[in-house]
């Protein structure tokens, strides 16, 4: 049996490419711009198909991939309405039933289901329930994890930070309210639109600093207040704009 001649192999294959290139040249020639590019594709394509299919099968697959979690996620999300849809009128049936149950029952399918549409939907009926009981520090936990969920319009998400603000204040607890109102600024600073919103937010923070003993933090947050400006909204700023006022007036003369 002869021996492989690795050498002779090395230059055969050589031989080859040099041989395909030079027809690739000859193809060439006399062609328009478009038409090379176009020639030197397909050639390096006839080359290459192995890779070329190995990537396009590749391709195939990670789409494919994709929009079938697509589907999985959006059937899963619909399932989950559905369920606290059912949940919900159940519960408005059943007579006798007190506030404390309906929360352990609302509860229980947070903790069972990790869709966010459904789990919005029955954390704002939570919230409600612990609100009606008078219990504001966990309504402002429900409002902060609500805030957190929702993704857009940036309005909303700062509603919630804006109502979580308001319950910890409530709760006695100054700092994570502080700290919530802080939240649902950082949604809505600057948007011409929300305006009278921003007003709201920005005297809540400037009022919080001065509580918590941040005097000069306090006065820049009030000075905003009193810069917003809106050809259509000035006077639903009036009254953000004598409150704060009216505090700037009160830290200067402490």
């Amino acid at each position: 049996m002869a021996k492989f001649d690795r050498k002779k192999f090395r230059e055969t294959l050589k031989q080859s490419k040099l041989e395909k290139e030079n027809e690739l040249e000859l193809e060439l020639q006399e062609k328009s711009p478009a038409e090379k590019i176009l020639i030197t594709l397909l050639h390096s394509i006839k080359e290459n198909r192995l890779r070329v299919f190995l990537v396009i099968f590749l391709l195939l697959v990670i789409f494919g991939g994709v929009i079938a979690v697509g589907e999985i996620n959006q059937y899963r999300e619909n399932q989950a309405i559905l369920e606290a849809e059912a949940l919900e009128k159940k519960l408005e049936k059943t007579s006798g039933l007190d506030d404390v149950s309906k929360i352990k029952e609302f509860e229980t399918f947070i903790d069972k289901h990790s869709d966010k549409s459904a789990g919005i939907r029955i954390s704002k009926q939570v919230l409600d329930l612990y609100l009606k009981s008078g219990d504001y520090q966990k309504a402002s936990a429900y409002a902060g994890k609500i805030a957190m969920s929702v993704k857009s319009p940036k309005e909303i998400k700062a509603y919630f930070y804006y109502l979580e603000g308001n319950f910890s204040e409530h709760a006695g607890d100054k700092k994570n309210s502080l700290e919530a109102y802080k939240k649902a600024l950082e949604q809505i600073n600057g948007k011409k639109e929300l305006v009278v919103m921003n007003s709201w937010t920005l005297f809540q923070v400037g009022r919080l600093k001065y509580d918590l003993g941040d005097k000069e933090g306090s006065i820049s947050d009030l000075k905003k207040v009193l810069e917003l400006e809106s050809d259509q909204l000035e006077f639903a700023l009036r009254q953000p704009k004598l409150m704060a006022t009216y505090l700037i007036l009160k830290i200067n003369k402490g």
